[in-house]
């Protein structure tokens, strides 16, 4: 397929990715599916309420076309999706999490994970039954219950597959951001301090320890974690 027809596919999965820890969405192991879906925003409204039939959604209102309303109609159509996968390969009722993307066609959904080949194949085969369903809302079920047939198939991840999240020895605390970085940690490292606990953080301003610099520059990156979390006596 040419990068052309790829832009204007339907139902397109930019990105399966299998978060390890604490994250956005959870606070355990979570997948992450960053999806592109312009075929379901610019479906027209009787296709969309077809759909919903087709996935047990009741009462709703998808709204017309591109708009805001029917963006968030589409969320909650693959929230659905989703958990109704989730629950033919477990039996057991998943959190699932959605929200809007940096396009309005785009759409990330994310779920906790208890085996990490499993959780990266349920990503990869939502995507495949939204792309099956949207020519065919009438056969939703049967497709969610072939890709979850798929998904339990398949052989369990051998050696780590099971979400082993860290465990620092001092709590940490991350600051990310466009702007403000800096000084937010500067902020936090202060309150911490008069708490009178031993304290050291890393920015782009350096590596600091109790207020005092021990290397200047830019150490925002994982060379500055090292040097704070080699700090005798770290409390934060």
């Amino acid at each position: 397929m040419t990068a052309t027809a790829l832009d204007q596919a339907p139902v397109r999965v930019d990105e399966v990715r299998v978060l390890d820890g604490p994250n956005l969405y959870f606070p355990r192991p979570a997948v992450k599916v960053s999806l592109h879906l312009p075929g379901y925003l610019q479906l027209p409204k009787e296709a969309a309420l077809a759909l919903a039939a087709g996935a047990g959604l009741r009462s709703v209102q998808p709204g017309r076309p591109g708009s805001a309303l029917r963006q968030r109609f589409v969320m909650r159509l693959v929230r659905t999706v989703m958990r109704s996968l989730a629950a033919d390969v477990s039996g057991r009722r998943l959190v699932v999490r959605a929200r809007a993307g940096t396009a309005p066609a785009d759409v990330v959904v994310a779920f906790p994970w208890h085996d990490r080949t499993r959780g990266r194949l349920a990503g990869e085969e939502l995507g495949r039954v939204l792309r099956a369903v949207l020519g065919e809302p009438q056969h939703t079920a049967s497709m969610i219950e072939a890709a979850a047939a798929v998904i339990r198939e398949a052989p369990a991840s051998s050696g780590g597959g099971e979400p082993m999240p860290l465990q620092p020895a001092v709590p940490v605390a991350s600051v990310t951001g466009t702007n403000g970085k800096t000084t937010t940690t500067r902020l936090i490292a202060h309150l911490c301090m008069t708490a009178g606990l031993t304290t050291a953080w890393s920015s782009t301003d350096g590596v600091v320890v109790m207020g005092e610099t021990l290397h200047p520059g830019d150490y925002s990156g994982p060379a500055g974690a090292r040097a704070v979390l080699a700090t005798p006596g770290l409390q934060v």
